[in-house]
């Protein structure tokens, strides 16, 4: 499981830095293209989204790598050499409903490593600070113009990922002077969401609190400490609780009692920190006590069908399918929330 393929699905959501209010993408591409400079009248939806494929493809198709030196990564379009032509894994722009899709390849760089050969250790060759052992990700995006949200999927694996550097990109691409931001938010749909929690169990439940603590020692006596308990309970049995048992076993745990010496006596349900994880599928994911919206289950995809090679590469022809498919449920499902009126 340690190179599983995973999706990550996120909202970037357009803004107003004056009063961060929403604004359309339409109103963007008007600013970041200067008034759609040099684009035929009266200029088409189609031609906007046509101009913003060529141009974001322009910002990460460059003659070397598109660098990260904060995370040491980068990432770049991915190709093939197909009888000597190179071919792009970048779709054409799907004008009809406003999407980007295709594949990139990057990973880490910066650390020097030596390339082997598992069966004679007297093969090796240097992996230098400037070389990159590269991973393939699928991605998409989904910009309709009057609507201040896009939908960004960005396939990953559970060890390497492209995601924190492909977003930073984004919220740099989706900006305009001072006037204009975006800013990316973690989503899953609804339905994916029930999906999991359905079969996710309670897998532990951790309690911590700091107190100011007066121990009664001859030699530290006049000090006063703080000091910082951590509790966590942990489900060994066979017989694993579900989800909706989870606030039962809450309650349970969170009637006992702890005191430090020299410190008052508390209800673990009082300690200034809680945090839970559920397990579904084979996958950790953190409970948010107050809010099930910050519920965020990991989509690995070969628990979604998803077809993973004996190399682990995943499919991406089914990749895209999938995805485009999960396109539609969530358009379904945050398309009226969204739209914003053309200014």
């Amino acid at each position: 499981m340690s190179h599983e393929p995973k999706l990550e699905i996120y909202k970037l959501v357009l803004f107003k830095k004056e009063n961060n209010k929403p604004i359309n993408f339409r109103e963007f591409f008007r600013n970041k293209f200067a008034d759609y400079h040099g684009m035929p009248r009266p200029v088409r939806a189609a031609d906007i989204f046509k101009k913003f494929h060529t141009e974001f493809i322009k910002t990460i198709d460059l003659k070397g790598y598109k660098l990260n030196p904060k995370k040491n990564k980068a990432f770049t379009i991915a190709y093939d050499v197909i009888d000597g032509v190179k071919k792009s894994h970048i779709s054409s722009p799907l004008v009809n409903n406003f999407t980007i899709n295709g594949i990139l390849e990057g990973g880490k760089h910066g650390v020097k490593r030596w390339l082997g050969k598992i069966d004679d250790t007297n093969t090796k060759s240097p992996i230098t600070t400037n070389n990159i052992v590269n991973d393939r990700f699928y991605f998409l995006i989904h910009a309709p113009l009057d609507h201040s949200e896009a939908i960004v999927m960005i396939q990953g694996y559970t060890e390497s990922k492209i995601s924190d550097v492909f977003r930073d990109h984004l919220v740099q691409y989706f900006q305009y002077l001072k006037e204009i931001k975006s800013r990316p938010e973690i989503f899953v749909p609804i339905k994916l969401k029930e999906k999991y929690l359905e079969k996710a169990t309670f897998k532990s439940l951790k309690f911590s609190s700091e107190w100011i603590v007066k121990p009664e020692f001859n030699d530290i006596q006049q000090k006063d400490y703080e000091i910082e308990i951590k509790i966590e309970i942990i489900d060994k049995s066979q017989k694993k609780v579900k989800y909706k048992g989870f606030k039962d076993l809450l309650k349970i745990f969170g009637k006992s009692t702890f005191q430090p010496e020299g410190g008052a006596e508390k209800k673990l349900e009082d300690f200034g920190k809680k945090h839970a994880k559920m397990n579904s599928q084979g996958k950790d994911f953190p409970i948010d006590f107050d809010d099930e919206d910050h519920i965020k289950p990991v989509i690995l995809l070969r628990n979604e069908g998803i077809t993973v090679g004996k190399d682990e590469v995943p499919s991406f022809d089914e990749i895209d399918i999938y995805c485009k498919k999960l396109l539609k449920d969530i358009l379904d499902e945050i398309l009226p929330e969204n739209a914003v009126k053309e200014l």
